[in-house]
């Protein structure tokens, strides 16, 4: 009977093998390396794990810097052109090119004219209200005083910032390529330990007999 169990046991546990390699996988999705040193692969367990350590940093540190940057252009803006704080992303977009509000709505008036010709009998009408949909004024304004403050000062503040955020997105990128790698790694190099190794038979404290351990 005791036999009979036993070998009942080691059938499932020869069965749970591919479940062991699943639980790599699912391991250096999470965190990459682990899968690597569950089985065993010390090296190159903690080379993933390194790897993502830096990443992580750079990410980290490039993203902070970045948002940083876009925050101290904003606050720029306020004081040299006289800017709002709180608008969208495409408002300080178009800080960088106008040197100030009048400027930019001209240019969309030009481009008004360009969407409604004089042929269409309500053009006049439709220009207006494009402008009034796009346009900035009043308090939404702008004008940098002197001009060179826009080139000199906000361009290169933001500059910097967009290449910051580039870094970041590169080690993003190379966050998930790492995950990749480890998990390739796992499915098709690194070795589980033999069953022979994972399964051993100890003494029972009780009674005389055998008992089966697992070793993960």
């Amino acid at each position: 009977m005791r036999f009979l169990l036993t070998a009942t046991l080691l059938f499932t546990l020869a069965g749970a093998q591919e479940k062991l390699s699943n639980r790599l996988v699912a391991a250096s999705v999470l965190l990459p390396g682990s899968g690597e040193l569950l089985s065993g692969n010390r090296a190159a367990g903690e080379a993933f794990l390194w790897a993502d350590g830096v990443l992580w940093l750079v990410w980290g540190t490039a993203y902070w810097f970045g948002s940083t940057q876009n925050h101290n252009a904003r606050i720029y803006a306020v004081e040299n052109a006289g800017a709002p704080f709180n608008q969208k992303t495409a408002y300080y977009d178009i800080l960088e090119d106008y040197d100030n509000s009048d400027d930019y709505n001209t240019q969309l008036m030009r481009d008004a004219r360009q969407r409604y010709p004089d042929t269409l009998a309500d053009a006049p009408q439709k220009r207006l209200e494009y402008l009034q949909k796009h346009g900035y004024f009043g308090a939404d304004g702008w004008n940098w005083n002197p001009d060179s403050l826009r080139t000199t000062g906000y361009w290169e503040i933001r500059r910097s910032a967009r290449v910051a955020l580039q870094r970041a997105s590169f080690a993003m990128g190379g966050l998930v390529l790492n995950r990749l790698v480890s998990v390739v790694d796992c499915l098709f190099f690194a070795k589980e330990k033999p069953l022979s190794k994972k399964i051993g038979f100890v003494p029972t404290e009780n009674k005389p007999g055998l008992g089966v351990v697992y070793r993960f």
